[in-house]
Formats: C-alpha cells, structure tokens, sequence
C-alpha cells in the first residue's frame, strides 16, 4: 500500500493528511490549523508530528498530493513550496487535485448528502468575488462528479447560480454573503480538509497519472483583468 502525504492551504486555514497502512488495512491521520497567516510554519510541524505518529520517515512516502487551487494566493505558494520541496528532495510523484473538488469532497464526508444532489462549493477570493464550482457526489470514497466549471463570481452571479436549483447545497466560505441564506435548501460554512484528497491521490496514484513536478502549477482564476474589471473568468474542467 503507497504511503501518501496530502497537504491542503487553499484557504485561511491549512491541514495535512497521511495515508498509511496499520498491518490490517489503510489508516488515515489528519491535523489542521486555523490560525491565519501561519501556514509556513505549521505546515512542517504538522508534517512531522503525523510521520512520527504513525512511525515513518520521510524516506518511506510514496507520492505527495497538493490541492492546487483556485484559493489563497499565498496560502496555495506556500503548500506547493513546501510539497514540491518533499516530491523533488525525495523524488516522489506530486499529485495536484483542485482546491474547489478538495472541498465537495469534504463535504461528502462530514455532511449527510444524498448521492447525485448537487453541491455548491465557495471560497472568498476577496475584493467582493467568489471562487465557485458546482459537483454531484457520487458516494464515499469517489471522485465528485463535476457539473459546472470552476468560476470567478461576484456575490449577485453566486446567487444567480444558487436560483438555477430547486436542491443545493452550499459549502465553503460562507461570511458575509447573508442573501445567500435564502436563496438555497442548506448552507454550511465548511473548510477543505487535506485527508480528503486521499481517496483521489491513492486513484491517482495507482494509475500512475501524475505530471512532472516541475508542471505542478497553481490555479488562479483571477488575472489583470479579473482584478480591474470583475468580469466573470471561467477555468476548464479538470480531465
């Protein structure tokens, strides 16, 4: 069984995951930290109190999943300087898996949701916009089922999307939109956490499909543009 670190710092808070096996199955451990502005040195801490936990070094990791974003500009840098630093040292896979999917998949664990409702998923890309995409679960331990793009929203364009549902949940980083409350049948402030990528890296890594770690790249979807004029920017489904 691969020994799989997951590292996730899309958003005000950062957690990491290791997956490993007890002698009788997988066992995943879990820590986070929600103390703004410290990813940098949490994120080794964390690191290390998980591998000493379950009695591993570094050396006996198998591959290192980050999420990849959309979220914190600065939050996304640190998670993959630190993960690339792990993958490149150790010569390790990296397996990016995009933030917005890193939170419907938490979602599918801590929220009782029936399979195929379809799913909201939020983070604050600050200056009055949203990072959104829209998942069906599919059931525990698969992939989300991605029905709309990740977009760049402004807080009238999330509500318009909320109107298209008649069902919806809404997940994420929720402060401050209070229309939204209204406008769909549940909304839960909810953090990504990192063992939920778990499930997607061990896919991954058994199809042995992962890029290079040098084109591990972060995804934004606010550009020059986005930022002087807020117009709505659409990024491709992942594959």
């Amino acid at each position: 069984m691969p020994i799989l670190l997951a590292i996730e710092t899309s958003t005000s808070a950062c957690s990491v995951a290791l997956r490993y096996s007890d002698g009788s199955g997988h066992r995943d451990l879990w820590l986070h930290s929600e103390q703004p502005r410290t990813h940098s040195t949490a994120l080794l801490a964390m690191i290390e109190q998980l591998l000493a936990e379950a009695a591993l070094s570094p050396t006996q990791l198998s591959a290192v999943a980050i999420s990849n974003g959309p979220g914190s500009f600065t939050g996304l840098r640190i998670g993959l300087a630190v993960a690339q630093g792990i993958a490149v040292g150790l010569e390790l896979p990296l397996l990016p898996v995009n933030s917005l999917e890193v939170l419907a998949l938490t979602a599918q664990q801590q929220l009782s949701l029936p399979p195929g409702q379809p799913l909201l998923a939020v983070t604050d890309a600050r200056m009055g916009q949203y990072n959104t995409a829209c998942f069906a679960l599919l059931g525990s331990g698969q992939r989300a089922q991605w029905l709309a793009p990740a977009a760049l929203v402004d807080e009238a364009e999330l509500l318009a999307q909320c109107a298209q549902h008649e069902v919806l949940t809404v997940v994420g980083e929720l402060d401050g939109i209070t229309a939204l409350h209204g406008s769909a049948q549940r909304c839960q402030p909810l953090q990504p956490r990192a063992d939920a990528m778990l499930n997607v890296a061990a896919h991954g890594y058994q199809a042995g499909d992962w890029p290079r770690r040098e084109q591990v790249e972060l995804l934004y979807l606010r550009g020059t543009e986005a930022w002087q004029q807020h117009q709505p920017i659409v990024a491709p489904s992942p594959r």
